[in-house]
């Protein structure tokens, strides 16, 4: 399981490097809940992205995300809430087509 720097996007812009995801599986630091992931998928099939909320809304129900890259030149862009936070990390998991999965994590921490 790999810890994925998180890339600080700046009012200037930024071009992301991408890491290819860890079958096992990967951490992303999400300490103030400011951190999106970009994903890309060049597979041949679906590629399914996991991460298992730890903490309730405030209704008592825990908010898993749970999302699918679709093949071929499927992209995503998905916010990491706090609630998926083990500590200050949000846990990763990979299911379908992980060895042509791609994926930068981004924090944008300043206001527009």
């Amino acid at each position: 399981m790999a810890t994925l720097a998180v890339q600080k996007i700046t009012t200037a812009g930024i071009i992301p490097t991408y890491y290819a995801a860890a079958s096992a599986g990967d951490l992303v630091a999400n300490p103030g809940g400011e951190t999106f992931l970009y994903l890309k998928n060049t597979g041949g099939s679906a590629a399914v992205i996991t991460a298992t909320a730890t903490t309730p809304c405030d209704y008592g129900t825990y908010h898993s995300l749970s999302y699918s890259v679709s093949a071929t030149t499927g992209e995503a862009i998905i916010a990491l809430s706090k609630r998926l936070n083990t500590g200050a990390n949000v846990v990763l998991s990979y299911t379908g087509a992980v060895s042509s999965l791609t994926l930068a994590v981004l924090e944008y921490a300043g206001t527009l």
